[in-house]
């Protein structure tokens, strides 16, 4: 009889937001372990979060008010979106050659002006392990942007770093811990392509439970927003984006003629 891997989620409904607490993919392990292949310890290789800033006035405002709301309950969340770190959506993280960061940047800022406009989509709450989340729809333009700066990146990517596996990959459930692998190995990131999921991180916290915090925080499932500026960010705690310290940034222009990847 062949063995099947059952997975259960809770799923609650509060205030009229939704709030998945998915099984932890994330264990609990030392700081230091989460990344930092000796490259990037002795500056040869730099972390860095390609990111869309949530600076558009309506997404801040309501990244900043469930922020502000959590706070109310969590007391050690690691993030501070009032000095330190900067609301945003990953689409690529990983290490690059740090001689190479210039280069980076330019081919970061051609997939922008060839892409063009994108809406941001929110969604719903999620708690994974230490990270508490707030969905983005993956919307074909938030894709298409991913998916480009990855392809057009990809080999700048610090050769180290597609061989370093991450404490929380190698404790992941077969087959999802050999996809993971594959893709560190191919692109220097386990959450790629089809493994994109765009989100907005709003609390890190290693020390307590968020689900109870995150159950009783109401956000708008239903608001959408323009993507302002995208940008190459310097790497905080738990991935976070540090405010004032992005080694390059783009404006996104709303431009409806840009071509599209199937334009091209």
């Amino acid at each position: 009889m062949s063995r099947h891997l059952i997975v259960i989620f809770s799923v609650a409904v509060f205030a009229g937001t939704l709030l998945v607490v998915l099984p932890t993919q994330q264990p609990h392990v030392k700081e230091k372990d989460r990344f930092l292949p000796s490259d990037v310890q002795k500056g040869r290789a730099t972390n860095v979060n390609i990111h869309i800033k949530v600076s558009a006035t309506e997404g801040k405002n309501a990244a900043l008010s469930a922020f502000h709301e959590l706070g109310k309950t969590l007391k050690n969340n690691r993030l501070d979106f009032d000095g330190t770190n900067d609301p945003h959506v990953t689409l690529y993280l990983t290490n690059f050659v740090t001689d190479r960061l210039q280069e980076l940047a330019a081919r970061v800022g051609a997939v922008v002006k060839k892409l063009g406009s994108c809406s941001m989509e929110m969604d719903k709450l999620v708690v994974q392990g230490a990270y508490g989340m707030w969905n983005l729809k993956v919307t074909e333009c938030l894709r298409q942007y991913s998916d480009e700066i990855v392809l057009a990146t990809s080999d700048l990517v610090d050769a180290q770093s597609k061989n370093y596996i991450p404490a929380w990959v190698k404790a992941l459930p077969e087959p999802l811990r050999s996809k993971k692998i594959d893709m560190i190995h191919k692109y220097g990131s386990p959450n790629v392509f089809e493994s994109f999921e765009p989100h907005l991180t709003l609390a890190y916290d290693t020390t307590e439970p968020l689900d109870s915090a995150f159950a009783s925080l109401h956000v708008s499932s239903a608001l959408s927003f323009p993507a302002e500026m995208l940008a190459l960010g310097s790497v905080g705690v738990g991935g976070s984006v540090l405010t004032g310290k992005d080694f390059d940034s783009f404006a996104i222009k709303d431009d409806e003629t840009a071509p599209t990847v199937a334009d091209n």
